[in-house]
């Protein structure tokens, strides 16, 4: 009985919240849509995705990033907006990934896939310090400070676009790869997003 009113409970406040959720969403895609008349002016917050990125534009001048696509792991990195010249968007965001090669999520799903009698766990903390070793081996370091700087835009089809400003890492070690952003945009839609989070 106690188990049937609990499932009714969550049912009943499921049912109840779901019309607002929806409401929310429809209310953010019609305040993108009504920004993508009046670009560039950023009146109130815009929920947008790029290119498996989520990205949240908050008057006056706070931006927010994550990745949406499973085992990337750019976390929520917080930075800043400003109008240029009224044609465009600077959006630049402090960036110093944890685990620049993902090594985490790649070891974890190779231990998983793992079929023989080996430890999953001796085969995650190989392969998690090979991986780490490669990282440094590449780069030179394994710390990484980017100054990253995109730029929203309308091009000539008046679709609005980004594309990357900067994305490297600034102080490459001499003879070595330089570190870069998962993500390089080169004209890539920006677009409305479907789902909202803070």
């Amino acid at each position: 009985m106690k188990v049937k009113l609990f499932s009714f409970s969550v049912l009943l406040c499921i049912a109840i919240s779901f019309p607002f959720f929806l409401g929310a969403q429809s209310e953010s895609k019609t305040v993108c849509l009504n920004w993508e008349k009046n670009f560039p002016k950023i009146d109130s917050k815009l929920y947008l995705e790029i290119s498996g990125l989520e990205l949240i534009l908050s008057p006056p001048s706070v931006a927010t990033m994550r990745s949406r696509r499973p085992g990337e792991l750019v976390p929520v990195i917080h930075g800043s907006y400003k109008t240029e010249s009224n044609k465009e968007v600077l959006i630049e965001f402090p960036y110093e990934p944890a685990d620049p090669d993902e090594c985490s999520f790649n070891c974890k799903e190779q231990s998983r896939a793992l079929r023989t009698n080996r430890n999953p766990e001796e085969v995650f903390d190989s392969c998690f310090k090979s991986c780490r070793d490669n990282t440094s081996f590449k780069f030179g370091k394994d710390k990484f400070k980017l100054h990253l700087k995109f730029k929203i835009y309308r091009d000539e089809s008046d679709t609005l676009r980004i594309d990357s400003v900067s994305y490297k890492d600034l102080n490459p070690v001499t003879g070595k790869l330089a570190y870069s952003f998962p993500h390089y945009f080169a004209g890539d839609l920006v677009e409305c997003a479907n789902s909202i989070w803070d």
